[in-house]
């Protein structure tokens, strides 16, 4: 029965993607423009990242670790790409938004973060808003509405901006 069964370890792959790994299986795989390698057997993919929430209204200790669901990867067309956050920028809209006296954007991520830096995973970067020619594995930073205090976020790729060779994400 399923309830008898052994079930194997959940291995941490990369920083935020946890595989079951059984027998038989090895190669490479991918979920929303993530990859992981697989080493062996049958997986279920557990894609969940981490990322900070306000709780409540109030001072920095209102801000709580949680997982979230990976953003699925953005379709070509849609002008947006899938950033694996590095670095983010604390700043006066994400105070105000953690006091309660800034509203999160229509539409936007109930999660705190205006600034991020990272690479580009994923997304459509043959949109014509595309002006720096950036390409999947591009580091960037970028101004988003809202959800740059996780590991993923999406970013329109029109406010994407190269990172600078030398620069560092932080």
């Amino acid at each position: 029965s399923a309830s008898s069964r052994h079930d194997p370890p959940i291995a941490t792959v990369g920083r935020t993607c946890a595989i079951r790994c059984a027998n038989h299986h090895s190669g490479f795989g991918t979920f929303s423009g993530v990859s992981f390698p697989i080493k062996s057997g049958h997986f279920e993919l557990e894609p969940f990242m981490k990322a900070v929430r306000i709780h409540q209204f109030g001072g920095p200790e209102v801000l709580k670790l949680v997982r979230r669901p990976i953003p699925a990867t953005p379709l070509v067309g849609s002008g947006e790409v899938l950033i694996r956050v590095r670095a983010a920028g604390i700043n006066r809209p994400d105070v105000l938004q953690r006091q309660g006296l800034y509203p999160v954007p229509p539409g936007a991520s109930d999660l705190p973060g205006l600034e991020v830096a990272g690479e580009i995973i994923g997304g459509d970067v043959t949109h014509p808003d595309n002006v720096f020619s950036l390409e999947v594995g591009s580091r960037v930073c970028a101004l988003i509405a809202g959800g740059g205090y996780a590991e993923y976020c999406i970013a329109p790729v029109a406010q994407c901006l190269p990172v600078p060779k030398g620069l560092s994400d932080v």
